[in-house]
């Protein structure tokens, strides 16, 4: 076996350059870590106050009311809104119903459940129209509530749903239109955590007014078409346009600045007089000339 001689090693042992580490900030981790500590401080107050999303304006008194779609089987936004006109504090009220079968309307169906004066049949109208979101359906009724001469509006629908709502009808209407919630317990979202169906609806609206606030409110909306306004007459019982004449004292809802009165019934066997006819001796001394 040969051995090799060691060669001696003069010097430092040369090793290869080891690469710089580049060092990142750290104030992008410190700030996503606050935003998220935010976050959750926001979710969790969120989650204790449960009726943040209610927002009702009680004893408010307005000559329309507007019932929003979309109520459950308990229909208590129908029901509250037929209380406030018997209360008087509502002169007419209008209903917004969405197909639900052909030419069956849900404002038609609640209206069929519920008892109702025939005085007080009158007072309530439909607002038949396609709309399936609460911006659609301020788009369809606004203009309607402006073609019936109403100002101020109260804008009846369920608790958990008054905060959007307002503020979506308060975005969309025109200067000089007010709308006051007024809000419709509902029994699921009543229960509170405890009902599985309540907290469905609670994170379900919180993603609506999450999505209204960061989009919808932000877009350009699209032009839809106005809802139509029919109200059933108690004698018939079937839906027609409003009617131009309401007896007294009810204010009519379909024409309240300009109201027309119908001319009295002439009694039987009564004769209308005739003007009496000049004699024929003044007429031809007007007609002709005078000679000079």
């Amino acid at each position: 076996m040969t051995s090799f001689p060691l060669m001696p090693i003069q010097g430092p042992i040369p090793f290869p350059p080891q690469k710089r580490r580049r060092s990142w900030p750290r104030w992008p981790l410190y700030t996503a870590g606050a935003l998220g500590l935010a976050l959750a401080g926001l979710a969790a107050w969120i989650a204790c106050d449960w009726n943040l999303l209610v927002h009702d304006t009680p004893k408010a008194r307005a000559r329309w009311t507007l019932v929003l779609a979309g109520e459950g089987t308990d229909a208590e936004r129908t029901s509250l809104g037929l209380n406030l006109l018997k209360e008087g504090r509502t002169d007419s009220l209008l209903i917004s119903g969405t197909p639900v079968v052909a030419d069956i309307y849900t404002s038609s169906v609640l209206l069929s459940g519920l008892p109702q004066e025939t005085q007080m049949r009158r007072r309530v109208l439909e607002a038949h129209h396609g709309s399936h979101s609460t911006v659609a359906e301020a788009q369809a009724l606004i203009p309607a509530l402006q073609g019936l001469g109403a100002d101020t509006v109260l804008l009846v629908t369920s608790d958990f749903h008054t905060r959007r709502a307002a503020a979506i009808f308060k975005a969309i209407a025109p200067r000089g239109m007010v709308f006051l919630p007024v809000s419709a317990r509902n029994s699921e979202f009543a229960a509170g955590w405890d009902s599985r169906e309540g907290a469905k609806l609670w994170l379900l609206e919180w993603s609506k007014t999450l999505w209204w606030n960061l989009v919808d409110r932000w877009s350009t909306l699209p032009l839809l078409p106005q809802a139509t306004v029919l109200q059933r007459f108690p004698e018939t019982g079937r839906l027609g346009a409003p009617c131009p004449v309401c007896p007294p004292p009810v204010v009519c809802p379909a024409a309240p600045t300009h109201p027309q009165v119908a001319a009295p019934p002439k009694p039987e066997g009564h004769r209308t007089e005739k003007p009496k006819e000049k004699p024929k001796s003044e007429k031809k001394s007007k007609d002709k000339p005078r000679k000079r």
